[in-house]
């Protein structure tokens, strides 16, 4: 059974947007019980006020009702479906080289538009990497094992794509390469059924 706040967040997903009262009356709860959820909504910043001066079907005295709708980024999309199209039109007119080196170092270099790191010391190296890479969904972590320094990512924003383009694993070597300034090899993947939590991990070859 759907809980309040998705039915909610279904509601707003199809009619764009509601008041309180209009989404009391349609999903049979109470007002103060929608004001409860919608405030959490809010909060996560999965929807938002669109202000007093949307016309409302629903009779009011005093101040016109208040609007809300789903924010953008939490819509129902195609993004995925518009990536696959994307990449596979770049993989079929493109050579395995090309694909393998510029393009995926394109991708790379427009993902991260300030990917050059003027810090000399590894330490600080790896500690603007992880920020950068916490930016983009990575779920970055590091640590300096007796093989070198390890960049553990526990979270692939790729996975859904993953299986018929293997280029973003490439990617991310390529990314981390440039943010450290070292060769960098991968050594487990975060599909791969191995002990331990699951993550794409990369060590970082000693100067």
């Amino acid at each position: 059974m759907k809980t309040i706040r998705k039915r909610i967040i279904d509601y707003l997903q199809r009619n764009y947007r509601a008041t309180v009262s209009e989404l009391a009356s349609t999903l049979g709860v109470t007002k103060p019980t929608i004001h409860y959820h919608v405030k959490h909504l809010l909060d996560a910043h999965i929807i938002s006020k669109l202000g007093s001066s949307q016309p409302s079907t629903e009779k009011t005295r005093g101040r016109p009702a208040v609007h809300y709708q789903i924010n953008d980024e939490h819509r129902a999309n195609n993004y995925e479906v518009l990536t696959r199209v994307l990449l596979t039109m770049v993989r079929k007119r493109s050579s395995a080289a090309d694909l393998n080196a510029t393009i995926v170092a394109d991708m790379a270099e427009l993902l991260f538009p300030k990917i050059g790191n003027t810090e000399n010391n590894l330490i600080n190296k790896l500690q603007s990497a992880v920020l950068q890479l916490e930016r983009l969904n990575y779920e970055p972590h590091w640590e300096i094992k007796q093989d070198g320094p390890v960049i553990s990512l526990r979270n692939c924003p790729y996975a859904s794509i993953l299986k018929d383009h293997p280029e973003m694993c490439r990617m991310d070597k390529y990314v981390l390469e440039r943010l450290t300034d070292r060769t960098v090899f991968q050594t487990a993947y975060i599909f791969n059924d191995s002990p331990g939590v699951p993550a794409c991990i990369f060590t970082l070859q000693p100067e």
